[in-house]
């Protein structure tokens, strides 16, 4: 099983340094420009929404699965990585602005509505 983790994480680290390539290629002056600004917020203290975030998922008895967001498209995919033929497979490529400006969605009860209005009556 130790193997099989270390396999995975070689697999997510060539994922990863694939796709910091790929940003680094396509490369331009205005991205060398907002790497600036992102640098100069991170030493003053501030955040900074470039770069990707990634989040690996490795259950047992199944497929390592990699989650990855750009926060700065709003797009999230996930891949499947193969532990044993070290395949990537693309599952789902998703845009989520829209998702994201909905009020409520598959909620039960109180729905976030009669939460708001409860604490508007104190």
């Amino acid at each position: 099983m130790k193997v099989k983790r270390k396999m995975a994480f070689w697999y997510v680290a060539a994922f990863v340094g694939l796709a910091t390539g790929l940003l680094v290629w396509r490369a331009d002056p205005q991205v060398a420009m907002a790497d600036q600004v992102s640098a100069s917020l991170l030493s003053r203290g501030g955040s900074a929404s470039g770069g990707l975030i990634t989040h690996v998922l490795d259950l047992e008895g199944r497929k390592t699965r990699v989650i990855v967001i750009d926060p700065q498209t709003r797009v999230i995919g996930v891949y499947d990585l193969g532990q044993e033929n070290g395949e990537i497979q693309l599952k789902s490529i998703r845009r989520v602005n829209a998702d994201l400006q909905m009020v409520e969605f598959n909620s039960g009860e109180p729905s976030p509505e009669d939460i708001q209005n409860r604490l508007d009556q104190r």
